[in-house]
């Protein structure tokens, strides 16, 4: 049976590693099919084209941020066209409305924990080419020495700062926009949205089907057994 994973982040957006060294940990892990799936930013798609992918399937990806009927959730795109110009554009401008969250989170960090990001360190995190969010964020405040790791700063401080700027699209338009650029919209992680809102997936699935969903993640680090089974079902 063929190894796969289908959601990895890279430094394009809130993960760890470089294009390069990704595809060699896959080797190394003897996955044969995989896809990266950055938040909000697609520009691994055309970089992926100078890394050599030799034996392996690459497929397209990307990480949408989302919003429908008051619930947050993310939709992963597979299959894209990383040149759709509607997808590049939907990118740019969720990126314009993270920068001003960003802001936000800065401000309210320097208010509620009298944690200061410097000017200088605040126009680097906005001029960045790749996603920014509040684990770039966090990282730089492990770097500084301020907090001891990111999931620190997710326990501490995530749950008291509440940015006002929205940085989601619409459900239906992501996963128009998906379709547009040949690709297919499947809901990431649903735990983490029954988790975030005290609700089953079933109570609210049709809303999904109406918006043209085309699946679901079942497998995920963040998905017991348990729900792996439900979500299969």
């Amino acid at each position: 049976m063929k190894k796969y994973d289908l959601h990895i982040h890279s430094k394009f957006s809130d993960g760890d590693y470089t294009l390069e060294e990704i595809v060699r940990k896959i080797r190394e892990c003897g996955i044969s099919i995989f896809s990266i799936t950055d938040h909000d930013n697609i520009d691994s798609i055309n970089a992926m084209k100078q890394i050599d992918k030799k034996g392996l399937i690459y497929i397209p990806g990307v990480e949408l941020s989302c919003n429908k009927c008051g619930y947050d959730m993310h939709i992963l795109g597979y299959g894209i066209d990383g040149n759709n110009q509607e997808l590049i554009q939907m990118c740019k401008s969720i990126k314009l409305r993270k920068n001003l969250r960003n802001l936000e989170v800065i401000q309210q960090l320097k208010e509620k924990f009298g944690i200061v990001i410097s000017r200088e360190e605040t126009l680097k995190l906005l001029g960045e080419k790749s996603f920014v969010g509040q684990t770039t964020i966090a990282r730089l405040l492990v770097n500084n020495g301020i907090i001891p790791n990111i999931r620190f700063y997710f326990e501490n401080y995530f749950p008291h700062i509440k940015p006002k700027t929205r940085a989601t699209i619409e459900l239906e338009q992501a996963v128009k926009i998906i379709h547009s650029a040949g690709g297919y919209a499947i809901l990431a992680h649903p735990i983490s949205l029954e988790k975030s809102y005290g609700i089953r997936i079933e109570e609210i699935f049709n809303m999904f089907i109406e918006a043209g969903i085309d699946g679901i993640e079942i497998f995920n680090t963040k998905h017991t057994l348990s729900d792996i089974k439900r979500y299969y079902k």
